[in-house]
């Protein structure tokens, strides 16, 4: 679990908007920022931040057996009301997978591309209320099937967004890590091109 204070939602986005993107800060934050500074890119002390939090993250992650970080993402983004409601959810997430454990659907929504991300960052600032990334090994996900869309009738299941755990797995096994966003302490307009 890797937790983003307020202060750091912005430059957080930020460097996943402008190419850096979460499979590179999990895999190679150390490189991330070397390449940064080779290239003359300012790194500023919020950034340097981010990176040393993801050298961390990293080197949790390959403590607990996981040598080579997956680079096949998939991203799900939760917002809630509280940080307490954060906490409850990154704490069932070993059991339920950042599903909410009161969904009787197959899937969850989940996503590959940065616009999901661009628009997690626009959800957060527009209703400044914390949220939850759960990361995924996207080869562990499978999408669902015809029926099991139909059978949910969600809109963003129609829309391919729908997955689920493969066969023998749970959606808990395909969690790499959760992020933790404060709610960022202010609430304003704000728009990439989505």
């Amino acid at each position: 679990i890797l937790t983003i204070e307020r202060k750091l939602i912005t430059p957080f986005f930020d460097m996943l908007h402008r190419g850096r993107g979460l499979s590179l800060l999990l895999n190679m934050p150390e490189l991330c920022l070397k390449t940064d500074q080779a290239r003359g890119i300012k790194t500023t002390e919020e950034e340097i931040q981010l990176y040393e939090k993801f050298a961390g993250l990293k080197s949790d992650l390959q403590a607990l057996g996981m040598e080579k970080l997956p680079e096949n993402l998939a991203y799900r983004f939760v917002r809630f009301n509280t940080i307490e409601e954060v906490d409850q959810a990154i704490n069932l997430a070993g059991v339920h997978g950042g599903k909410d454990p009161n969904d009787k659907r197959v899937g969850v929504c989940v996503s590959t591309t940065q616009k999901a991300l661009d628009i997690a960052h626009v959800d957060l600032i527009q209703n400044d209320m914390p949220g939850a990334l759960f990361i995924y090994d996207n080869d562990k996900l499978e999408p669902l099937t015809k029926e099991e869309i139909e059978a949910d009738k969600s809109l963003n299941f129609v829309a391919g967004y729908g997955v689920k755990a493969k066969k023998g797995l749970q959606l808990s096994n395909a969690i790499v890590a959760t992020i933790k966003m404060e709610n960022p302490g202010v609430k304003r307009y704000l728009t990439y091109s989505l």
